[in-house]
């Protein structure tokens, strides 16, 4: 069984990691309104779709551990297509979130990616030594 390398389970903390504090920042961080009205979060100001926006790179950084850890209990030396494509989609949403005001998705796509490069590089192998020749003995004739 293939396990996770270090680099690939850090990768997939950081990204999971990232994606729950984006869905928590939306209740607390304040957009900048007009002096005369009162301070609102963005869940305040922009409700669910906020919220479903932000938990959009949560979801994505869930799919791909859990694709990545399955792969590896099935000892597949590459990332998968689905994995890639999990990635690519959080990274290219994160692309046009650069381009508007939310951008959650960024960083969280960069992270996938790297994760699906350091888990389709080549691992070290471990290999298992055979018992049962040293359990053999050679029958001594009298």
């Amino acid at each position: 069984m293939k396990r996770l390398n270090g680099v690939t389970a850090t990768f997939l903390s950081l990204a999971l990691l990232l994606g729950a504090a984006n869905g928590v920042l939306i209740f607390f961080t304040h957009i900048p309104v007009d002096a005369r009205l009162r301070p609102r979060t963005y869940f305040q100001a922009y409700g669910a779709a906020e919220l479903l926006l932000a938990s959009i790179g949560l979801g994505a950084a869930a799919l791909a551990s859990f694709l990545l850890y399955r792969q590896s209990k099935r000892g597949e030396p590459k990332a998968s297509r689905a994995v890639w494509a999990v990635s690519m989609t959080a990274l290219l949403l994160g692309v046009l979130g650069l381009l508007t005001v939310p951008h959650y998705l960024f960083f969280v796509g960069i992270l996938l990616i790297g994760a699906c490069l350091s888990f389709s590089a080549r691992q070290p192998s471990v290999s298992r030594i055979d018992p049962a020749p040293a359990l053999r003995t050679t029958a001594i004739s009298h």
